[in-house]
């Protein structure tokens, strides 16, 4: 079955953003979502179903060559929803030649392919294949699970996290009752890889950090180690600060 017209299309991503809240509602999970400007204008109700909901949600940047005027009108509508964006995903890696942007200040992270980020930024990288990329080859669904199981399931055994991006109107192609998309969640609990948003691992790296600060500062008391002033110089700026809800 292909892709229908593009009211289609934007039919099937509401229906199926609103069956992944009531997966996500049934099992107690968070989720993390990003909006780029074109859902977050046209369609501000989804954004604001997934905030109602507990979600976090953030900035997708889908021109990382010219960043800023796009995200001061993303700023406008994540203001009018009462909500700060505090990080991006991107589908491509960052343009080494953009080095900043007007309001990265506010900016704590990015999720995206592994290379180059703005600098004081903490890269999630986005390591296989998303489930676009995936459904483009014409693979089966089935064919799509077992390759994120693998991966899940090689991510546990070097106990390194693993981001999943998916689309929700390509799950409606793959996988329309989100049958395949429970059983992963499911193997990722099973193989102890608690299922976090971007926004809960920075801020419990944050409170790694913070706690690995007092030990420092206890050590530090009684012999000539570095200072808790020096240690923290050396963290980057990304995560210095705990992110706001």
């Amino acid at each position: 079955m292909g892709y229908p017209g593009r009211e289609g299309v934007w039919a099937w991503r509401t229906a199926m953003l609103l069956r992944i809240l009531e997966l996500a509602r049934h099992t107690g999970l968070k989720f993390h979502f990003f909006a780029s400007n074109r859902v977050l204008r046209a369609f501000p109700a989804n954004a604001d179903a997934v905030l109602n909901d507990g979600h976090d949600l953030d900035w997708f940047c889908k021109h990382p060559e010219a960043p800023g005027a796009r995200f001061g009108d993303a700023k406008t509508e994540f203001t009018s929803l009462g909500h700060e964006p505090i990080g991006f995903a991107l589908r491509a890696v960052w343009p080494a030649t953009v080095k900043s942007f007007e309001g990265i200040e506010q900016m704590k992270f990015v999720s995206g392919p592994v290379g180059p980020v703005p600098a004081g930024l903490t890269l999630f990288p986005v390591e296989g294949k998303s489930v676009r990329e995936i459904a483009r080859t014409g693979v089966s669904s089935r064919t799509w699970v077992e390759a994120t199981k693998a991966q899940l399931r090689e991510a546990a055994s070097r106990n390194i996290g693993l981001t999943l991006p998916v689309r929700p109107q390509v799950l409606a192609r793959l996988d329309p009752k989100l049958t395949h998309l429970r059983e992963l969640l499911e193997l990722s609990t099973a193989v102890g890889m608690p299922i976090r948003t971007l926004r809960e691992v920075l801020a419990r790296n944050n409170i790694e950090i913070l706690l690995d600060l007092f030990g420092v500062w206890n050590r530090s008391r009684f012999s000539r180690s570095p200072s808790i002033f020096e240690a923290w110089s050396k963290i980057p700026v990304a995560v210095r600060e705990f992110p706001q809800p």
